[in-house]
């Protein structure tokens, strides 16, 4: 009996049997980002799942309460003074979800009386259509906003040298592939799945 999508149980199942033996990190790098059946990647089948939030399987601080996206405003207008207020002011954040931080974020600074959210770029990095079109839903009012928001599916997107402003991310690390490594006999072993 298997666990999981179908699906990606097969693209996994062929792999391990075309190829032998894969790391942990190779193993979570298809469960979650395999183009077609990732847990991130894939679009959600009922139109009332949630994949992360209250109803799914975890929830972040952007889900709780927009206290953090209003900090992160106050912190990044700082760094905006300290830059002597460059024009654009450009925020990238990396995995942004389902964009509530972003979302609140932007919030916070329409709220601003000075001229930062007319200078303010905001660009998300997402490599994942269905985490993109949920970020989309959640960022609608600020998208008639011309260069507002916008997205980029990869770092290397970005020309060398062409961000003044701030990077960041809040949860991105916690879905990075990891190996997984245990010591047998005082040795180091790295684990792989079969």
């Amino acid at each position: 009996m298997s666990i999981g999508h179908p699906h990606l149980v097969a693209v996994i199942t062929e792999e391990i049997l075309r190829s032998g033996p894969i790391t942990f990190a190779r193993f979570m790098e298809l469960t979650l980002y395999h183009p077609r059946f990732g847990y991130y990647m894939r679009q959600t089948e009922g139109i009332n799942e949630e994949r992360i939030g209250w109803s799914g399987d975890y929830y972040t601080s952007a889900d709780v309460h927009p206290a953090l996206a209003r900090a992160l405003a106050r912190q990044i207008r700082q760094m905006d003074d300290l830059l002597g207020r460059p024009d654009p002011f450009t925020v990238v954040e990396m995995g942004a979800g389902k964009g509530l931080l972003a979302r609140d974020f932007l919030a916070a600074c329409t709220e601003a009386t000075d001229s930062f959210r007319h200078r303010l770029r905001y660009v998300l990095i997402e490599h994942s259509p269905a985490m993109k079109a949920c970020q989309q839903n959640h960022l609608a009012p600020w998208l008639d906003s011309p260069g507002t928001v916008s997205w980029v599916n990869e770092l290397e997107q970005f020309p060398t040298g062409s961000v003044t402003g701030v990077m960041f991310s809040n949860e991105l690390v916690d879905a990075f592939p990891v190996h997984r490594i245990r010591i047998e006999q005082g040795e180091p072993k790295e684990v792989f799945v079969a």
